[in-house]
């Protein structure tokens, strides 16, 4: 192979914010069969980690063209490639558009599992899965019945309850860590004046246009916190429709409704996107919101733009002042343990790519112990690989915090590979439902669990 390298990683960090011929490139595929490209949504995580291992892989293959991907619409825009079977080799498994069922049914990322077997590490002769603990690796039973390796992980996550322990500690508030305690934690939010002295605080907030939010980091690990893993994974693959009518389910969805139906979610919440509650939330409009371990680096750079949506010019300050702190969801009993559930951010190659060994290829750099390192500075996310980081690394006193919290043993743990179920979407729209309905429910939590048995039914 001897091509002439016409692209960088930093020239192509916007590529796909363009219009006209680059995103008609898009659609229509690349103009170089030989070229490597990489897709990877800029949302949540940014562009610099992937800077960082793009310029060291082009530095190493100096005859590749390299054509990196990178935009926080990427995955939209280069859907249609993906229906076409032309999709670009490599591809960031994050972000809105990123549809992995319907991957997966039709066989378009490609099985790891025999490559895994030998790969090591850029420069190593570590395998990559002696690094890596094998439980990180996303796998998959296909429709033939064979167990495929899709997902490989990068970085560990969780959804969780996120508050700022400044504004906590200044109002004289404690931090709910159960159900009892969520309640009367709703009760003295509520007593309690927003900035602007008039508009009542909430207890909670969540980006309403994505309730999958409020699903996984509020509702999913009160379930999994009855440490039963038989009965969380039925409900988690939606495997079992049994499982959503189990008592426990049910017991669960009343809390969340008892909790709706007190007034504790700020009025307007269904209408936000991730931007706009998570302003509405820095702002103290609600204490608590449900979110990903990568809500400060996105908060940090939505303020630091002022162009964001719902951005005013005192935001910056309050970024500043907020400490921002991450737990488990309290809507658990007072006899149960704080559970996080734990995933991954996963990559992975396309099936159908021009350059699948280059995928490879490029793989084995991300697990070098200086690129997990960046990718966890610049994500503040804890790494997949055991990175030791010194007093001079910038890291922010947030992803400390999140380090420590995801290494104790006071959380109980629950670890979560796959794609999430069938019913995902119907789950999302009844949390809307709850909400919207407010007090005035009269759906009873026995028939919305009726309706994901359904739905789970219909999808097996």
């Amino acid at each position: 192979m001897n091509l002439k390298k016409t692209v960088t990683s930093v020239a192509l960090a916007g590529l796909l914010g363009l219009t006209g011929a680059a995103s008609v490139a898009c659609e229509q595929g690349k103009s170089n069969p030989d070229a490597f490209e990489v897709q990877i949504v800029s949302a949540g995580f940014g562009t610099e980690m992937w800077e960082y291992v793009l310029e060291l892989f082009e530095k190493d293959h100096p005859d590749v063209e390299v054509i990196p991907y990178m935009d926080g619409n990427a995955n939209q825009q280069l859907a249609a490639r993906w229906r076409q079977g032309d999709p670009p080799d490599f591809v960031f498994l994050e972000g809105d558009g990123i549809d992995r069922d319907l991957w997966l049914e039709n066989d378009l990322l490609y099985d790891c599992t025999e490559w895994l077997e030998t790969a090591t590490v850029n420069g190593s002769d570590e395998r990559i899965i002696d690094v890596v603990g094998s439980q990180f690796f996303n796998r998959y039973t296909n429709k033939s019945g064979k167990e495929i390796t899709y997902g490989l992980p990068l970085l560990k996550n969780s959804y969780g309850v996120w508050y700022d322990e400044n504004w906590i500690n200044e109002n004289e508030l404690t931090v709910p860590e159960n159900y009892d305690e969520l309640l009367q934690f709703g009760q003295d939010v509520r007593s309690l004046k927003a900035d602007d002295g008039t508009t009542a605080v909430s207890a909670l907030c969540y980006p309403g246009q994505f309730a999958g939010y409020l699903v996984q980091g509020f509702i999913l690990p009160a379930i999994a916190a009855y440490n039963d893993s038989d009965y969380f994974y039925k409900i988690i693959n939606a495997s079992d429709p049994a499982a959503f009518v189990d008592q426990r389910t049910v017991d669960v969805m009343q809390r969340f409704m008892d909790f709706v139906a007190a007034g504790n979610v700020m009025d307007g919440t269904l209408s936000l996107n991730h931007t706009e509650s998570q302003f509405r939330w820095l702002r103290h409009d609600a204490a608590l919101i449900p979110n990903g371990l990568w809500l400060r680096n996105e908060l940090e750079r939505d303020v630091l733009d002022p162009d964001s949506t719902g951005y005013d010019s005192e935001d910056a300050g309050r970024f500043e002042q907020t400490r921002m702190r991450y737990g488990a969801s309290p809507l658990i009993t007072a006899d149960q343990k704080p559970t996080l559930i734990t995933t991954t951010v996963d990559c992975g190659i396309a099936a159908q790519g021009d350059q699948i060994e280059l995928a490879k290829e490029f793989v084995t750099y991300l697990y070098r112990e200086d690129v997990a390192k960046m990718f966890a500075i610049h994500a503040e996310t804890p790494s997949v690989v055991d990175v030791t980081f010194t007093d001079e690394d910038e890291v922010s006193d947030t992803f400390k915090y999140t380090q420590e919290i995801l290494g104790s043993d006071e959380y109980l743990q629950i670890y979560k590979t796959g794609s999430w179920g069938a019913v995902d979407g119907e789950f999302n729209q009844i949390v809307n439902e709850i909400v919207q309905a407010g007090a005035n429910q009269t759906t009873t939590a026995l028939a919305y669990c009726q309706r994901l048995q359904t739905k789970a039914q219909q999808q097996l």
